[in-house]
């Protein structure tokens, strides 16, 4: 099943460079929208309410943009999901760790870690 995900970034050049081994990674597994501001994330959030499954921040997202992205997922879809499957309404959110913003998380690792939170 294909996943589409809304993803909060402050770099657009290293968010695109994540983006390219992703999509040959996983070759038809996901999509995603890229947000460089919260107005474009509110705004693309809003136009893409009913297709996105979850929410990923970015590793150099700071505390307020994580509030202010969680103030947005509550306010269209009603809460902000702690698990995938956790049931009812609401949007998962992911914060990709500070940790992974090095070489080795540009490298690989960041990849792996969504898989990880993706796949289970």
């Amino acid at each position: 099943m294909t996943s589409h995900f809304l993803l909060l970034g402050n770099n657009p050049s290293a968010v695109q460079s994540q983006m390219q081994p992703l999509a040959s990674t996983f070759p038809g597994k996901a999509t995603w929208t890229l947000a460089f501001s919260l107005e474009e994330f509110d705004r693309y959030a809003k136009a893409e309410k009913d297709k996105l499954d979850f929410v990923i921040l970015g590793p150099t997202t700071t505390a307020e943009q994580d509030a202010s992205v969680r103030q947005i997922v509550t306010s269209i879809w009603g809460k902000v999901k702690q698990q995938r499957d956790e049931p009812g309404p609401g949007k998962w959110v992911l914060r990709i760790p500070g940790v992974l913003n090095t070489e080795a998380g540009r490298n690989g690792g960041i990849i792996n870690w969504v898989d990880q939170q993706v796949e289970g």
